[in-house]
């Protein structure tokens, strides 16, 4: 026999046996494959549970709000029934008992009186410190307070006597 005859022979053989022979690695990719799709069919089936549960909860929530809104408008509107259901002869009385408690001040004979002190008297160690030419920085670490608290403090301060000096 010739060689290449040979070679022939054993390759047909050997395709023969590899045909003949059961494939075990396919049927073991279609199990994974069965596998895979049951477990994304498994997970497929809990995330549309957990959206169903949260839809509801969503739901009663939205019910929860709109009763509660319902209810403060009811509130409301009955509020505002009483407010204008007040007799007027409630607060005629109501001022005549004021002015008869307070005597009558005329405005123009009474002196201007400043009931809140300016803000140099308030802060009087921060301008004594800026006075001296403190840094903003030094001021602030000294009085405890914020550099941004002393840069507005003494910005207000310089607009209240701008205020002042405009009178």
């Amino acid at each position: 026999m010739d060689p290449w005859l040979l070679i022939v022979i054993v390759g047909v053989a050997v395709i023969g046996y590899a045909y003949m022979r059961p494939n075990h690695n396919t049927e073991q990719k279609a199990e994974m494959v069965s596998d895979i799709e049951s477990a994304l069919d498994q997970f497929a089936q809990e995330l549309e549970e957990e959206n169903n549960v949260l839809m509801t909860s969503i739901v009663s929530l939205k019910r929860d709000l709109e009763a509660d809104l319902n209810k403060l408008s009811g509130r409301i509107e009955a509020i505002e029934k009483q407010t204008v259901q007040i007799p007027s002869s409630m607060l005629v009385h109501s001022t005549e008992i004021t002015n008869k408690l307070e005597p009558e001040i005329n405005i123009e004979e009474t002196p201007e009186i400043e009931l809140e002190p300016n803000i140099k008297s308030r802060y009087s160690d921060l301008f004594a410190l800026y006075s001296q030419g403190k840094s903003i920085e030094y001021i602030a670490k000294k009085s405890g307070m914020n550099n941004g608290e002393v840069q507005l403090i003494i910005q207000l301060a310089r607009q209240e006597e701008q205020f002042r000096d405009e009178r």
